[in-house]
């Protein structure tokens, strides 16, 4: 009976070579992160497991688009190392056999947000409402506003479909302990309703100002956002509405300065 599995595991390295089939030996540094998964399928003799694992690696390690690159397992933006959780995200994706061309793209724009501290919190934000990205690199977040489609709390932005709405980034207030402060609020679909109408919003990361501390992560400042949807009435009426006070005063930002929205 042939061995399906020709292997060498030393100190540095896992050589592997799969009989009857058209593959060079594959070799995976012992610090790679997909090499303790490697050991443990070669381990059980799990050919299939193995064909996968050295796929993935092999996939992403020549994955180098624009300026995205995978390396170890890490993934980068030029020579910057990115959020552990990015890397695990475009892994999995890859290994369920998923396009991540548009994670690429929001690492790209996420790259360019000059706050670190936004670049953090952008994390909490869309882990807590699961925001969807688009294949330009921009996530999906929502906004309430009147009937009239302006905005809650000055009455002065158009907030219908199609209208990209801007504010230099330094109008904006970057401090996450203040709850209610200067820029454009968009928010997850867990934040409480306090408008009549609910829009979906397109949000470049690298117009990502601040996520405040108090509301459970669930809404954001940002400088520049695109209006691309109405939501139906019927269709948000079930939706997880996170209510955080009983004063539906306090979710309208009332503040004095014209900049809050």
């Amino acid at each position: 009976m042939t061995q399906k599995l020709a292997y060498i595991v030393t100190g540095d390295a896992i050589t592997v070579f799969l009989h009857g089939q058209n593959r060079l030996p594959f070799t995976m540094n012992r610090d790679h992160k997909l090499a303790p998964q490697l050991v443990e399928a070669i381990k059980k003799q799990a050919v299939e497991e193995v064909e996968r694992i050295i796929d993935t690696a092999n996939f992403v390690e020549a994955y180098a688009q624009g300026k995205v690159s995978i390396r170890d397992g890490e993934v980068y933006v030029g020579d910057e190392l990115v959020h552990n959780v990015v890397a695990e995200r475009i892994l999995a994706m890859q290994a369920e056999g998923f396009s991540f061309d548009s994670m690429a793209k929001f690492l790209e724009n996420l790259m360019l947000n000059p706050s670190f501290q936004s670049r953090q919190e952008l994390y909490l934000f869309m882990e807590n409402g699961n925001m969807p990205i688009m294949e330009d690199g921009r996530f999906i977040a929502y906004k309430w506003v009147r009937d009239n489609y302006r905005d809650c709390h000055t009455g002065r932005f158009d907030n219908s479909v199609g209208q990209i709405l801007k504010m230099e980034r330094r109008n904006v207030d970057d401090d996450r302990q203040q709850t209610c402060s200067h820029g454009f609020h968009v928010c997850t679909q867990n934040y409480t309703q306090f408008g009549q109408r609910l829009m979906l919003v397109a949000v470049n990361p690298k117009d990502v100002v601040s996520v405040p501390y108090d509301y459970n992560n669930a809404k954001m400042r940002v400088a520049e956002y695109e209006v691309i949807k109405e939501i139906p009435p019927e269709e948000y009426v079930g939706m997880n509405q996170l209510v955080y006070s009983d004063d539906p005063e306090d979710e309208l930002d009332e503040e004095e300065d014209d900049f809050f929205s």
